[in-house]
């Protein structure tokens, strides 16, 4: 199946059933995903072409999941550097509403390893989801982060840094920088 945003294609194997009809979100899943040629350029301020793979099961209102994501030419489209970004999760989804918890997701890029927590939900002030994501970063390099944000050829700074910080990214059409709220506290040495 098509996915709409990110736009890419869905391929599923497993079992769905048998329905429940007097609560819809005990029915019970199972099976293995992929996601491919998801295109990240939907989300205006970032690029990239994401492929993921995974597995899932439990119940259509508590979906376990679990999988890894390669993005090969991942970029924040302002800095025009381009970095492959690989990552490792797991999830808990909700098939009635599509909200997602995200207790453990690892993502790699050049000599950095970003560890993250969250959740991606609906509210009822808003159209669209809320990302709410809890990052860190421990003996990362700063000229990693730098490079995924900064236009010139060398990053202007080089080191060890550590980080935690939390990202809020609310729906809606702005590009990315513009949406991201970010606070935290880092170290560089």
């Amino acid at each position: 199946m098509s996915n709409p945003l990110p736009p890419g294609e869905i391929n599923l194997t497993g079992k769905f059933g048998p329905w429940d009809y007097t609560d819809m979100g005990q029915t019970p899943v199972s099976g293995n995903y992929t996601f491919d040629h998801a295109d990240l350029s939907a989300f205006d301020g970032i690029a990239g072409q994401l492929a993921a793979s995974g597995k899932f099961s439990g119940t259509l209102l508590h979906i376990e999941t679990s999988g890894d994501i390669n993005i090969p030419d991942f970029s924040v489209t302002r800095s025009e550097h381009v970095v492959r970004l690989r990552s490792q999760y797991q999830g808990l989804v909700n098939g009635t509403n599509g909200d997602v918890a995200l207790p453990q997701v690892e993502t790699e890029f050049l000599h950095t390893t970003v560890f993250a927590s969250g959740k991606i939900e609906g509210t009822p002030q808003s159209h669209g989801k809320i990302a709410n994501i809890d990052l860190s970063v421990s003996d990362g390099r700063i000229e990693d982060v730098l490079e995924l944000f900064v236009r010139g050829h060398k990053p202007s700074l080089e080191g060890t840094s550590s980080f935690r910080a939390h990202a809020i990214i609310p729906p809606g059409s702005e590009p990315f920088l513009q949406k991201l709220k970010l606070t935290g506290e880092f170290g560089v040495s």
